[in-house]
């Protein structure tokens, strides 16, 4: 009898556990099922015209005279709702590769240029020259032995 007693305790306490883990399991399968899902917050622009008129009131006085006076009055309301709705789209942009253009450019080469200036010349001018001296000049004497 001491090994059927030992076996149903511990029958009873998995059996407790077992019961007592239900409540748990019933609120995460309640929070899967009230999460949001991958969906992105959505906003739609929406434009509601509002369009408010003044009805026209002809006003007279005790003269002769009529006044009337127009006041036509014109609300827009515009109320904006956002919405946002992603499409992914695949579009293929054709492109044209670059190309290469020629620019001339242009470039001065310096050259040589004649420029013709005035250099003066020398000028001959009289200069006094001394008259000729006589200056006796050595001669040779013969030796005689």
């Amino acid at each position: 009898m001491l090994q059927s007693d030992k076996r149903l305790r511990t029958r009873f306490i998995l059996t407790i556990i077992a019961v007592a883990t239900i409540p748990c399991y019933c609120t995460g399968f309640v929070a899967v099922a009230l999460a949001p899902g991958d969906s992105t917050p959505t906003s739609t622009p929406t434009v509601t015209p509002t369009i408010t008129e003044t009805p026209l009131t002809p006003e007279v006085t005790g003269t002769a005279t009529a006044t009337v006076t127009l006041s036509p009055t014109g609300t827009l309301t515009e109320t904006p709702t956002p919405s946002l709705t992603p499409t992914p789209t695949i579009t293929l942009t054709p492109f044209q590769p670059a190309t290469s253009t020629f620019t001339p450019t242009y470039t001065l080469i310096p050259t040589q240029t004649f420029t013709p200036s005035y250099t003066p010349s020398n000028t001959p001018t009289d200069t006094p020259t001394n008259p000729p001296t006589n200056t006796p000049s050595p001669t040779e004497t013969p030796v005689t032995p």
